[in-house]
């Protein structure tokens, strides 16, 4: 196979190829992102470490909300699920029941004893969302502007303060440890 034919387009851009960073700086002349995301101005750099900033407290926040709500699905199951010694359900525990007669969850799919299926497809749609984030605040750092960086190291740090810093707090039981 023959790729001598293959060129690059002679309208490119190749002072933008030739100027990507790949060491950190500090500086206001970027684009974050998007082709339309451009800091020229203090403003505009204040601005974007604004939105990042905010990204990483909303990251930890999501964070924080799937971990309360795994307490929760394991608060509400927890007597089904280790019922038995050894941990192992029985094949009528893990039985599927679709029933109109419950009122609290008519016709939703039910496992004997655990949380309505509605949670976990809550707790899938918050783990996307949440990895989605993620990625845009990597990509951010990967301008290798130290004030972005700066930005999503405070937001998530604040984010952590904010929204689960008290799990982290609970006794220090030395009993628990190996």
């Amino acid at each position: 196979m023959d790729n001598s034919n293959h060129t690059m387009p002679m309208d490119m851009d190749m002072t933008m190829m030739m100027t990507m960073r790949t060491t950190f700086y500090i500086g206001k002349d970027m684009t974050i992102l998007f082709s339309r995301w451009i800091t020229e101005s203090s403003g505009q750099l204040f601005a974007a470490m604004l939105v990042t900033f905010i990204l990483g407290i909303l990251y930890e926040a999501l964070r924080g909300l799937r971990a309360y709500l795994s307490g929760k699905i394991k608060f509400t199951s927890s007597n089904a699920r280790y019922s038995r010694l050894d941990g192992r359900l029985t094949e009528n525990e893990i039985t599927p029941i679709v029933s109109a007669k419950d009122p609290e969850s008519p016709l939703s799919l039910r496992l004997s004893g655990y949380a309505p299926i509605s949670i976990y497809i809550v707790q899938a749609l918050l783990n996307i969302i949440q990895v989605g984030l993620a990625y845009i605040l990597m990509l951010s750092v990967m301008t290798y502007n130290g004030w972005i960086f700066l930005a999503v190291v405070f937001g998530t740090g604040f984010g952590y303060l904010a929204f689960s810093l008290r799990k982290s707090l609970r006794p220090f039981n030395a009993e628990q440890t190996v």
